[in-house]
């Protein structure tokens, strides 16, 4: 919860079963959403405008070991959503508030050659996740999104001392809905919370230093640039967007190496406060 109302309230499980071939994963959850988006307007020139979505989902995702590290799988989300735009009252009803239907049925592949999923140390994991939306599905678009990242851990002398790298590319073709849009934050790229950056497509790179100097406390420092296009064919003049920020860290639960922490950030024009439970690169 936040302090502009902004809540959200869910329940995940997630089990590995027959010694870790298969792997489940089930959630629900619902949400209230206060944020901004930034619309250019003819003559007065660009400016925020806010809206409201309020959301339920549930989502089931089922993955088998296929060879060795490598797993695929097939997931589906089933989702509703209501968002009310901050706009002039005489406008139409149907620019002022947008419902829709966002159901999906997607495979993935994932190949993990991590120490540890919640916190590695070394190693490196890739992921692919195709979802479809369409109206068969009872979904109010037809289009797809595509989903590719490449995370790698290098531990410099020892456990202590980690560099993590991770690139990023979240693509959306098709009747892309508002709500089907990429925004640059969270993490993919730490530093901008306003929500200025939305597109299609967003694609980031970014490094992270990790540096644990005693039992339970650490520090990390990190850097990355995302960008923003409605196509790949923008990506020759798209706009570079940097990050860069610090944290602190304190291993709560130590045998499952899961961290507690700050971080706070910097971006183009804007910045962002980040309390955390886990590592960052997690998703």
């Amino acid at each position: 919860y936040s302090t502009n109302d902004t809540f959200f309230a869910a329940a995940f499980q997630k089990l590995y079963l027959n010694e870790d071939r298969w792997r489940f994963m089930f959630g629900i959850g619902l949400g209230n959403i206060n944020y901004q988006y930034w619309q250019e307007i003819p003559v007065i020139g660009g400016d925020f405008i806010g809206f409201n979505t309020r959301a339920e989902f549930a989502m089931l995702k089922v993955e088998r070991k296929l060879i060795g590290k490598l797993y695929g799988g097939v997931r589906t989300v089933i989702s509703t959503s209501k968002t009310d735009f901050d706009l002039p009252d005489f406008l139409p009803p149907e620019i002022l508030t947008d419902e829709r239907r966002m159901n999906s049925l997607g495979y993935l592949f994932n190949y993990d050659a991590r120490d540890n999923q919640l916190n590695p140390y070394e190693g490196f994991n890739v992921e692919f996740k195709n979802d479809f939306f369409r109206t068969w599905l009872n979904s109010a678009d037809n289009f797809e999104s595509f989903e590719l990242t490449y995370n790698h851990y290098y531990s410099l002398s020892s456990e202590r001392k980690i560099i993590a790298t991770r690139v990023k590319a979240s693509i959306a073709t098709g009747e892309v809905p508002f709500q089907g849009q990429n925004v640059v934050g969270q993490d993919d790229i730490r530093g901008y919370s306003n929500g200025k950056y939305r597109d299609n497509q967003v694609y980031a790179i970014q490094s992270e230093y990790r540096w644990r100097f005693e039992n339970k406390f650490g520090v990390v420092g990190f850097f990355g640039l995302a960008t923003a296009v409605e196509n790949f064919s923008g990506l020759g003049n798209a706009e570079i967007l940097p990050g860069a920020g610090v944290g602190v860290r304190y291993m709560m639960i130590p045998k499952e190496r899961i961290n507690i922490g700050i971080d706070v950030a910097s971006g183009k024009d804007d910045w962002g406060l980040y309390f955390r439970i886990g590592e960052s690169f997690g998703r």
